[in-house]
């Protein structure tokens, strides 16, 4: 396994229901970015690897984001055709490569959010914005999507270290009464 692999192997990232669901196209994800992680790692060895593992899903998240908004017409076409062709029934069995790797790509990168215990609402906005974009892709609808990002993210959060670290409100409401 590789550097990036074991990474996201240690956080639990390859565990997560897209992964499981498409482990051809995680591996070729790790495959992709593992120089870049393991350069990252390299020049800022004092910098925690979850961190690092954040920009390099960050990098990728932008660069397939854009790579989608890039066939965006010709992907939306040819979606169209086959509908028209075969059927909604049918044509909803033919996906486009680009888009099941940004999904993957935006649940890893918002697991790794939550791991890390970023804040909620940036992570809902980039849920939405992903799940925008990937929709005029697929038949799936936005809100379907976006809450599929945020298992991922919710997933990461409970898995987090710093889960256990930080008590929630309610708890330190009641230490205030009890103090």
């Amino acid at each position: 396994m590789t550097d990036l692999g074991q990474q996201l192997s240690k956080i639990q990232a390859d565990s997560i229901t897209a992964v499981e669901s498409d482990r051809k196209s995680f591996e070729m994800f790790v495959e992709k970015h593992n120089a870049l992680f393991k350069r990252a790692c390299a020049r800022k060895p004092d910098i925690d690897p979850v961190q690092h593992l954040l920009g390099v899903l960050t990098k990728a998240h932008i660069e397939e984001a854009s790579h989608l908004e890039s066939q965006a017409k010709s992907a939306a076409a040819m979606r169209k055709v086959l509908d028209e062709n075969l059927g909604n029934e049918h044509a909803q069995k033919f996906e486009e490569l680009g888009s099941r790797q940004f999904a993957l790509v935006t649940h890893l990168w918002l697991y790794c959010q939550g791991y890390i215990r970023m804040d909620f609402s940036l992570a809902n906005d980039h849920a939405f914005n992903s799940a925008t974009l990937l929709s005029a892709m697929t038949f799936a609808s936005t809100q379907e999507l976006r809450t599929q990002f945020l298992e991922s993210y919710y997933l990461g959060s409970e898995r987090s270290p710093l889960a256990a670290k930080k008590p929630s409100k309610l708890m330190l409401w009641l230490k205030s009464l009890f103090s």
